[in-house]
């Protein structure tokens, strides 16, 4: 994660670049904060400037929408 800003109290937006692998949109996804998880779960939706997107391939950047965390 590259940085983060809210859009609202449950919408988390998370700025990232996938460094192995592929991120598909709908893959369960587990955020950790000091080794512990704080949210699990799928993600809103996938973004690649600002056009959503099915995934994202490493080495490029998106966005990652997270709802109810």
């Amino acid at each position: 994660v590259k940085g983060s800003k809210s859009k609202g109290p449950d919408v988390k937006i998370a700025g990232c670049k996938v460094v192995e692998g592929l991120v598909n949109r709908t893959a369960t996804m587990r955020l950790l904060r000091s080794g512990e998880v704080v949210f699990e779960g799928p993600c809103s939706s996938l973004k690649r400037e600002k056009q959503d997107v099915d995934s994202v391939k490493k080495g490029i950047e998106c966005g990652l929408v997270i709802s109810n965390c």
